[in-house]
Parts: structure tokens; C-alpha cells; sequence
């Protein structure tokens, strides 16, 4: 049987007896978008490896308690239909008490995208004897390379920025290729600079030049 989604489960915990302190349930039930924004926010937090007694001991805030209130009977109304954030977050948390649960043997290679949730990150880090592999992506962004290594770890973090685009010099679209996402600092090449761009890239660059301060010319006040 199909389990019914975290908005339907929301609009019937509206209509029961649950406690609540801050949030009204005449607003709650008479004002439409209620269940999809306490919907979208579980699944925020349950995605930065939070659960509903991280909520309780932040502090006493009361829309804090509310929600923990809210997102535990939402737990409860689920029974054993889990988010995958939610498996990520519980095998994290037994892997952690007992690594010798892993069922399997042997070093583990384990990919990270650029979007990995806090959740997933956790449950990657937990897996014994495991590696993991990340993207250095391009631009290397420092917003990025900050949050990988936030996620992941220093050693991570590292890596990603140790990592340098490949470079081709053979001729001048190579050359243009090789630097095209890097930042500015890392755009000079020495060996060229002495004797200047040539040929079409040269043409192409100086004309896009132009346009862009052009179109960038401030105008007139007034």
C-alpha cells in the first residue's frame, strides 16, 4: 500500500489533538500553504543530519519546540516509510556505535556530487575503510570548496583545492580551453604573455572586449 506523502499526513496532524505552543491550529488548518511549508522545512533539516531532538536541545524557543513536535509525530504518522535522508541519518548513526554493522568487506570507494545534503555526507564519512572520491569542479568556487570541506573534511578539502585544470598549450583554442573556467589569478601564462595572443582567439578576445565595456558604459545621471 502506497504510503500518503508528508503533505497529506501534515493537513490530518493539523486536525488532531496534538499540543502545540506557538503556531495556532485555526491558522494552521484554515490558512492554505501550511503543510507545504512545514513539508519543505523537515525535509531541509533532515537533510542537514538533524532530528527532532536537535530541535529540543537549541533551546526553548517555542517555534523550535513546535516543530520537533510537528516533525516527531510526522515520524510517527510514517511508521516505517523513512525519507532517504532519514536512512542516511539512522545507518550514520548505527555505523558510528558499531562499525563492525558494514556488511561488507574490504576497502570502499564512495562518489560525492557537488550537491551532497550534510545527511548523505555524514553516512559517507561513517562507512569503514572508506574513500571518497569528490569533482573538483570548474570554477574551483571558494563558496564550494568551503562547504566540501565543511561536509567532508579538511583532507577534502584540501584536495579539491590541490587540483589544477589540465593544461594544453599546442595552440591557441588549447590554450584558451585550459584557462577558460579558471579563476583570474590563475589565467596568466608567462611563455605567452612575452609574445601576446595571435591569430583568431586574439581577434575573438579583443572584440569581446570591446563589447563588454560598451555594454557596461555607465550612462549619464539625470
Amino acid at each position: 500500500m502506497k504510503t500518503p506523502s508528508a503533505r497529506t499526513r501534515l493537513s490530518a496532524l493539523f486536525r488532531s489533538d496534538l499540543r502545540l505552543i506557538h503556531f495556532s491550529f485555526d491558522l494552521l488548518r484554515s490558512t492554505p500553504g501550511w503543510d507545504e511549508a512545514f513539508a519543505h522545512s523537515i525535509s531541509d533539516l533532515e537533510g542537514a543530519a538533524l532530528r527532532p531532538e536537535d530541535l529540543e536541545a537549541a533551546g526553548t524557543s517555542e517555534q523550535l519546540r513546535d516543530v520537533a513536535a510537528i516533525w516527531r509525530a510526522l515520524d510517527q504518522s510514517a511508521r516505517r516509510s523513512w525519507t532517504i535522508q532519514r536512512v542516511y541519518v539512522e545507518a550514520a548513526a548505527a555505523l558510528e556505535r558499531r562499525p563492525e554493522a558494514w556488511p561488507f568487506q574490504g576497502p570502499v570507494l564512495a562518489f560525492a556530487a557537488g550537491g551532497l545534503a550534510a545527511a548523505e555526507a555524514r553516512f559517507l564519512r561513517a562507512i569503514p575503510q572508506g574513500t571518497i572520491g569528490v569533482l573538483a569542479a570548474r570554477p574551483a568556487r571558494k563558496r564550494y570548496l568551503d562547504r566540501m570541506e565543511e561536509l567532508l573534511g579538511a583532507e577534502a578539502g584540501a584536495a579539491l583545492r590541490s587540483v589544477a585544470a589540465p593544461r594544453a598549450a599546442g595552440s591557441e583554442r588549447d590554450l584558451l580551453a585550459s584557462h577558460l573556467f579558471e579563476p583570474p589569478a590563475g589565467r596568466s601564462c608567462p611563455a605567452r604573455s612575452a609574445r601576446g595572443a595571435r591569430g583568431p582567439t586574439a581577434r575573438l578576445i579583443s572584440r569581446s572586449t570591446r563589447a563588454w565595456r560598451t555594454s557596461w558604459r555607465p550612462r549619464p545621471a539625470g
